[in-house]
């Protein structure tokens, strides 16, 4: 089980770095990441989970540096989320914590992964789901305030090895 999170698209602060652009740096992460985890798990099962500030075009979604998330494919990694009919956003418009300014488009984009590698079997039976993704009331100014609990929803993917 591999966790990340890779850098954003920052379109809002210069990018200073040693790879000329944001998506060129998150693409050299992606890079990294994908040798971790072809050298440490080699032929056994892997998961990485984490916010990759990238992912495809979907219908009613925005692609965020689509072709970094294409790697994570070309790399061996599916996606049961992703790949599952109705998948929702997890950086959405409709999110209290950020709201449209930040999201891309009127669907929001999936930027929050769980790719899986070498459990093509467990896959065929995968459920998928956005989670966390409810309100809950705080207290602002002595007013109760429903607000997200983060400002991306969470995934949730249970596999079944058909054992």
């Amino acid at each position: 089980l591999f966790c990340t999170h890779l850098t954003a698209g920052l379109s809002s602060i210069e990018y200073s770095g040693e790879f000329g652009t944001w998506e060129k740096e998150q693409a050299q992460q992606i890079d990294a990441v994908i040798a971790l985890v072809d050298t440490t798990a080699g032929a056994e099962a892997a998961v990485l989970i984490g916010d990759m500030n990238c992912g495809p075009t979907l219908p009613g979604l925005e692609p965020e540096m689509e072709d970094n998330y294409k790697k994570f494919l070309t790399g061996g990694f599916k996606n049961p989320y992703a790949d599952a009919a109705g998948a929702k956003c997890t950086w959405c418009n409709d999110n209290t914590l950020h709201g449209e300014a930040d999201a891309k488009g009127p669907g929001g984009s999936i930027i929050d992964h769980i790719f899986m590698k070498n459990v093509d079997a467990a896959l065929a039976t995968a459920r998928t789901a956005r989670v966390i993704d409810g309100l809950v009331e705080i207290d602002v100014a002595c007013k109760k305030k429903p607000v997200h609990v983060s400002d991306h929803y969470g995934l949730s993917v249970e596999l079944d090895p058909g054992f």
